[in-house]
């Protein structure tokens, strides 16, 4: 069996071919963008397979980028799912490289509820499996996402086993995000500045103005990525630093508020205050310097609204305020009868018969939407609908032990997940995965983010 050094060489070599053949290629045939792009990658790719430090910053920012997807193999695949590739092959050296195994933290009870968590999530996937193949209106696609979901899945244990100093790949991970949403932000600025729609921005529905949504499919999405992000800062705020969780609840809440995801503002809201009342105490300059940031965000609404017309942010955001718990007009009307007809579904065909997963895409239409079909937003009527009431207590369950086994504070993120999930599925893509992987992972001792003498490249090489 080849030594992870062997390993590696090969996998590296063999990339480094690839992306000197296609680069030949390309010159030959004149094919320039997409040769660039493909040799690009496969650079990356090289120094990704060297340093898990690398890769595991690929693979965060592609948690960003769940609106950008390919073809392999015949397959449409997200940029998360190709990176988490290479993370499985440096959990598979990391456990060949490291002969002694860390001290265990956690008590038997904690250990006993992630092993049946996981047993109930894997049944959760057989049933969705079960009702997708056999009761689906299209099997294939309900059957490719939940391909997707196991995927999803697999990145749960792979984190965990990387994971032995999650405040690490927490401080990287919350630095390239923040790095991404300001990308974000600069090209939402441009838009609303220009009045011209460009790749991270999509058009409100109600004026016209843009909601931010970054390289994630939807707007709902970029903010339940930045507020769990926000959560898991939070939860190791005593590890990373205050600077950057600091740094990151002034970006991130600016992203979140400027995605208009009411949801995601209640939560947002409840943290900062949550935040301040915690830390006022014992860092009262470190509070007053964090509000001091607020005000070139309050500087700039006044611009907007003293240079705006109708329609401007400032008028958006308000009126999105005022209608939080409006169901008779807009995205709240919309939302109520998607749930209206799930509901009547359910009661037809029965609280244990599932329709198979994604299956309300596949058999309502609508001219309303984009791409011509209805969508059901609301995960925990999802569960139900797609594979019965076993599906859903199924996955409760697990989310429930998940909950009990992770760090104090974790309620943050758990209740973050609850309440974004009544407006879109966040368990079609990986952050939630992830990132509840790092809540429940060893953690670091307080105060402390140094590795012991030789086991760096082990760990976090």
């Amino acid at each position: 069996m080849p030594s992870p050094q062997h390993l590696r060489a090969i996998l590296a070599s063999a990339s480094l071919t690839f992306s000197l053949v296609t680069v030949i290629l390309g010159l030959a045939t004149g094919a320039w963008s997409q040769s660039a792009t493909i040799a690009t990658g496969m650079t990356m790719f090289i120094f990704a397979v060297y340093s898990f430090r690398f890769a595991w910053i690929c693979f965060t920012a592609a948690l960003t980028m769940s609106g950008i997807s390919f073809q392999l193999f015949g397959l449409t695949v997200l940029p998360e799912q190709v990176l988490l590739t290479i993370l499985v092959v440096h959990a598979v050296r990391s456990q060949l490289a490291i002969a002694v195994r860390p001290p265990r933290r956690h008590k038997a009870v904690s250990r006993t509820r992630l092993v049946v968590a996981g047993l109930l999530i894997v049944c959760w996937l057989l049933v969705l499996t079960a009702f997708s193949a056999f009761s689906a209106p299209s099997p294939s696609q309900s059957l490719r996402l939940v391909i997707w979901v196991f995927v999803n899945v697999l990145a749960v244990f792979v984190v965990r086993c990387l994971a032995q100093n999650p405040a690490l790949l927490i401080k990287d991970a919350l630095k390239i995000t923040n790095v991404m949403l300001i990308v974000f932000i600069i090209g939402w600025l441009a838009a609303n500045l220009s009045s011209s729609i460009n790749i991270f921005v999509e058009a409100d529905y109600a004026s016209s103005t843009y909601r931010l949504k970054g390289l994630m499919l939807e707007p709902n999405l970029l903010a339940a990525l930045s507020l769990t992000w926000l959560c898991i800062g939070f939860v190791y705020r005593a590890s990373i630093g205050n600077g950057l969780y600091w740094s990151s609840l002034a970006i991130m809440s600016f992203g979140i508020f400027m995605t208009y995801t009411r949801a995601a503002w209640l939560i947002l809201l409840a943290l900062i205050i949550c935040t301040l009342w915690t830390t006022f105490k014992a860092h009262r300059g470190l509070v007053v310097s964090g509000c001091l940031m607020v005000l070139p965000f309050i500087g700039f609404f006044v611009f907007d609204e003293a240079t705006g017309s109708t329609g401007s942010i400032a008028d958006t955001i308000q009126a999105r305020f005022s209608s939080i718990l409006d169901f008779e007009t807009g995205t709240g009307a919309y939302r109520a009868r998607t749930w209206e007809i799930a509901w009547q579904d359910i009661i037809r065909d029965g609280w244990w018969s599932g329709h198979g997963y994604n299956s309300f895409s596949q058999s309502h239409f609508s001219s309303e939407t984009s791409n011509g079909t209805l969508y059901l937003g609301l995960l925990w009527l999802s569960l139900i609908y797609d594979g019965g009431l076993l599906s859903f207590l199924l996955f409760v369950s697990s989310l429930f032990l998940l909950w009990k086994s992770s760090l104090p504070h974790s309620a943050w993120f758990y209740v973050a997940f609850i309440v974004l999930s009544t407006s879109t599925n966040p368990t079609w893509f990986m952050f939630p995965w992830v990132l509840a992987a790092l809540l429940i992972a060893p953690r670091a001792p307080q105060g402390s983010l140094e590795l012991a003498q030789g086991k760096s490249a082990s760990v976090y090489g």
